[in-house]
């Protein structure tokens, strides 16, 4: 009786650390690794070893998933710069962890996923609502005697991109938030788990909040994500349900939102007017800001919006399309095995040197894009297993018309073309959580 207390606790704690994982992504990053750190004691503490993995599915998805871990494994032997491949394995070790939990996890997990998704909601409703009351907090002020409300300081907009989303970049934040949105729509397309009235109009709030924070912080991958998953939405809608009224009402929603985010695109418009006229205030923002991500947008929206007192070493292109070149020339050389786990970084500070790229160079970016920096770091076959672990499920969910996994899979191999989203803590975590959790988990009733 003592054992079977000790077991349901621990299967509890299990699934609770889950839940505080799920909700806590979009929140503090520092606090991951250590969440994910618990999440493993707890499963070690669970025990049963033998009967976990006996009754694991060796799928294709996992193996290949577990696969793609391993060949940076092996990419770490040739490297010359073992201290960084050392990281970069460590780094991505959520990439083994989860799919090796969720495939052995307990009945409460796989019986309870659902709610692990809609922790994740409110994880992003929270930081959401704290990001824009910190924009609130930092845009008023008292002077003489009265409130005045200034958003734009010092060239700079509290509700927009990088100072809007304090928690994470805006690319990988305007993510997270697309993907909630994608399970708030799955829950009013599939009839058989549409909530109560309530909850429906907890659910329509929370999309507000969350399509108003898409907007803001102005993640172009975001935007497109966004409406990709709206107007296809839409269209399942329809031949669902074949209301007309209401799809015509949405329809014109989504194309006002639509052209409006295209109008007003924050990217675009990221400096106002008399930034413009002072570009020497610009050039100072790029030498003084240490973070690569700030660095990489400010020269963005220079490229974009083609100022032309602005001298840049290549501006004839964006940043990132020269990065991409790089990174092609790079893959043209190294086309079989890549130049190793821990090679990247100190070739491609070489190739920027060879291009005159000195922004890239001086800021040691990466290749910005998933599908190239896996390419160069591994070759062919690294290549063709990530794009096996996209391809693969988005199939089976086309097939079984699984509504929330086919646009998880989307939404992830957009960002892959803008970011090198494994390369990062806030990207490898989620994707290698929530695709264990909705492709390698073995469930029942998958919203559809």
């Amino acid at each position: 009786m003592q054992i079977t207390y000790k077991k349901i606790l621990i299967e509890k704690i299990n699934y609770y650390i889950v839940l505080l994982l799920a909700f806590w992504l979009p929140l503090y990053k520092p606090a991951i690794p250590y969440i994910i750190a618990a999440l493993l004691v707890s499963w070690i503490l669970e025990g049963g070893f033998k009967q976990k993995f006996s009754n694991v599915k060796w799928n294709k998805n996992l193996i290949i998933f577990i696969l793609f871990y391993l060949i940076h494994l092996i990419g770490l032997l040739y490297s010359k710069n073992f201290n960084s491949g050392l990281f970069d394995v460590q780094l991505k070790l959520s990439l083994i962890i989860f799919p090796v939990f969720f495939v052995t996890s307990n009945n409460l997990i796989r019986n309870n996923w659902k709610k692990i998704l809609i922790s994740f909601i409110i994880g992003c409703l929270i930081s959401s609502l704290i990001c824009l009351s910190n924009a609130f907090y930092k845009s008023i002020f008292i002077h003489n005697n009265s409130i005045i409300f200034e958003p734009v300081i010092n060239g700079y907009n509290n509700f927009c991109f990088i100072l809007m989303s304090i928690f994470h970049n805006p690319t990988y934040y305007s993510m997270y938030l697309v993907f909630s949105i994608i399970i708030i729509i799955s829950y009013f397309i599939n009839k058989k788990i549409r909530p109560e009235k309530k909850y429906q109009y907890f659910l329509i709030f929370v999309f507000c909040v969350l399509i108003i924070m898409i907007y803001l912080s102005s993640s172009r991958a975001g935007i497109i994500n966004a409406f990709i998953v709206l107007f296809s939405s839409l269209i399942i809608y329809l031949i669902r349900y074949k209301n007309y009224l209401k799809s015509i009402l949405l329809f014109i929603c989504i194309v006002l939102f639509a052209n409006y985010s295209i109008i007003n695109n924050s990217r675009l418009k990221f400096l106002p007017n008399k930034i413009v006229n002072n570009t020497n205030i610009i050039i100072n923002e790029i030498k003084s800001k240490p973070d690569k991500d700030i660095n990489i947008a400010i020269v963005d929206s220079i490229n974009n919006a083609n100022f032309p007192n602005i001298k840049i070493s290549n501006k004839k292109k964006d940043v990132r399309l020269l990065i991409w070149d790089v990174s092609v020339n790079l893959i043209k050389n190294n086309f079989f095995t890549g130049v190793g786990t821990g090679d990247v970084k100190d070739e491609l500070i070489l190739m920027y040197q060879n291009y005159e790229v000195g922004l890239a160079e001086k800021n040691d970016l990466n290749c910005h894009n998933q599908y190239l920096e896996t390419f160069v770091r591994l070759g062919v076959i690294g290549f063709i297993l990530l794009l096996l672990i996209l391809i693969l499920p988005f199939i089976r969910a086309i097939k079984e018309k699984n509504y929330i996994n086919l646009f998880f899979l989307i939404i992830i191999s957009i960002h892959f073309i803008f970011e090198s989203m494994l390369n990062t803590l806030a990207g490898v975590v989620f994707f290698s959580f929530f695709y264990s959790l909705l492709i390698l988990l073995p469930q029942q009733n998958k919203l559809k």
